[in-house]
């Protein structure tokens, strides 16, 4: 949506990357304004590459959603199942470099590793998701301790003595 000011993404002077912070690019990638900003342009294919890896990255986590629905495993789960992630990564990178023959070089290249990444980039951040959830779930199950001291002081003639 182009505005008198630029599009959304750059209505306050800011290129907005897609997580919405402020960018350092002097123009806008999507209408073309060009931004008050004393830094150098980069390289455009740096902001398409960004947008597919997180689009990427997000498709899986949607995959993965469908899959296996929400998981909300304790840290030490996540840190097994990224490591096994990470590990296959490692592999298609060994496979891509080492000649270790046909069947193995199969397990290798350009697309394996971009796969691979994908799921170790949509692993880190379903990781991130269930901790904040947890931070989530506990902070209203402290509310609703609070809540019921509070009624029962209410009850017992002694309302207000809760900090």
């Amino acid at each position: 949506m182009k505005t008198e000011n630029g599009c959304y993404n750059c209505k306050d002077g800011f290129y907005r990357d897609i997580l919405g912070s402020p960018c350092r690019y002097n123009f806008c990638p999507i209408c073309g304004r060009k931004l008050d900003k004393a830094e150098e342009l980069i390289d455009p294919a740096e902001i398409n590459t960004r947008h597919e890896a997180l689009q990427l990255v997000n498709q899986e986590r949607n995959r993965q959603d469908a899959k296996w629905g929400e998981q909300n495993h304790p840290p030490q789960y996540w840190t097994g199942i990224l490591g096994e992630e990470f590990g296959e990564y490692c592999q298609a990178v060994n496979e891509t470099v080492f000649d270790n023959g046909a069947e193995a070089r199969k397990k290798g290249g350009y697309d394996n590793m971009m796969k691979e990444l994908t799921q170790v980039a949509a692993v880190a951040v379903g990781a991130m998701e269930a901790l904040m959830r947890q931070r989530i779930r506990e902070q209203i199950a402290e509310r609703n301790k609070i809540k019921e001291i509070e009624d029962y002081l209410a009850t017992a003639g002694r309302k207000g003595e809760v900090k």
